[in-house]
């Protein structure tokens, strides 16, 4: 005999499963674009981070270059004469140097 409550049982049962399975499904596609979101997002951070102590070396270095100018200008207009340049920057170290005029004559 066909017991109608026993098959609704069955049924429900099938549902559950199929629906764990479903929603074990979508939760493993979320994880996985969670983690693509945070290896994204860490890459993004440390490229900032590394962008930023470059901004910071570099305004270090425009201080101490601005630092040295003012003395060098405030002793200029003291009436003393300091016999000793600045030393170069890390830009002007790597520059090209320019041919001096003695060099330019000879060729």
């Amino acid at each position: 005999m066909f017991d109608t409550q026993d098959e609704l049982y069955k049924l429900i049962a099938r549902f559950n499963q199929f629906t764990v399975q479903e929603i074990a499904s979508t939760v493993s596609q979320i994880s996985l674009l969670l983690e693509q979101y945070h290896k994204e997002t860490s890459a993004a951070i440390e490229s900032v981070s590394q962008k930023v102590d470059l901004i910071h070396q570099d305004t270090r270095e425009t201080n101490a270059r601005v630092r040295r100018y003012s003395d060098l200008l405030e002793k200029i207009a003291a009436g003393i004469h300091p016999h000793i340049t600045p030393p170069l920057t890390s830009q002007e170290k790597h520059a090209p140097q320019s041919k001096t005029s003695t060099q330019k004559s000879k060729l």
